[in-house]
């Protein structure tokens, strides 16, 4: 009697636990989707974007700040309009008229006619402003275009 009962306690546990881990797994899945969202919507990245540069070469925008875990990060979408790799990075960096180091870990490499956003750390939020001017490599990180100081106004 009691091995008969204990079968019948197995499989119903394993019912149960079966389906609640299918359940539970469904859950975290629309709490992160929706985490993601309020991440966004908090931290003010526009998927729009507005455009900062602009050439032959390269097109950058201005997506937001963003406030993740303690990190204050300035998110550019780049946009490689040549057939060849580019690799862009940030150089003579401010935040609100005091130099920084934007850094990311990686320069932002760029395969022909593809976009990527990337994320430069840049230490503290700014208040009125955020300047850098941006070095456009090539393939063999030879610099073929630095731009003229690209200035965003926090306050517009």
């Amino acid at each position: 009697m009691s091995k008969k009962l204990f079968a019948l306690c197995s499989i119903m546990a394993t019912v149960l636990l079966s389906s609640c881990s299918s359940t539970n797994s469904e859950l975290p899945k629309k709490e992160t989707a929706n985490a993601e969202e309020s991440t966004v919507q908090e931290s003010g990245i526009n998927a729009e974007g507005r455009v900062i540069y602009d050439d032959e070469i390269l097109k950058a925008s201005y997506l937001g700040i963003s406030d993740s875990f303690g990190y204050t990060t300035l998110v550019i979408e780049l946009e490689n309009k040549t057939d060849s790799e580019i690799t862009v990075l940030p150089m003579n960096s401010s935040v609100d008229d005091t130099m920084v180091t934007f850094t990311s870990g990686m320069p932002a490499t760029i395969q022909g006619g593809k976009r990527m956003k990337q994320g430069w750390l840049i230490g503290s939020q700014p208040q009125s402003n955020v300047e850098f001017s941006l070095s456009i490599c090539d393939e063999h990180m030879h610099e073929i275009k630095k731009t003229d100081v690209l200035r965003i106004d926090m306050n517009e």
